[in-house]
């Protein structure tokens, strides 16, 4: 049904930014370049500039959402509280996503040594 999708969609953006945001270290690079380049930063690169909502999951998966929820046309409080919901566990998804990933990492060397 049309509800499903939209809640599989709203799943997925929320793994895309948080792999983005989280985990890539693309929108680190993304800030010292605009940091560098752009704010002509002199001297050395401060790792508590914030380039928000771009670098904050939480914040992007609410925005992101919401466009979504815009483009769709299905803007309504239940699926605002859905964005709200994802965008809330956004940070716990990382989590869970780096501890996945460490304990492959971890089940790989033991098979390996």
């Amino acid at each position: 049904s049309q509800e499903n999708k939209m809640i599989q969609d709203l799943a997925l953006i929320t793994l895309i930014v948080v792999y983005l945001v989280d985990l890539s270290g693309g929108i680190n690079s993304l800030k010292q370049f605009i940091w560098k380049y752009c704010l002509d930063g002199k001297g050395k690169y401060p790792y508590s500039f914030r380039l928000r909502p771009l670098d904050c999951s939480l914040c992007l998966t609410w925005w992101v959402g919401l466009v979504y929820l815009w483009i769709t046309q299905e803007f309504s409080l239940e699926n605002v509280a859905l964005v709200a919901m994802f965008s809330y566990f956004s940070s716990q998804l990382a989590f869970l996503l780096r501890l996945v990933s460490e304990m492959i990492n971890n089940a790989l060397r033991w098979i390996l040594s």
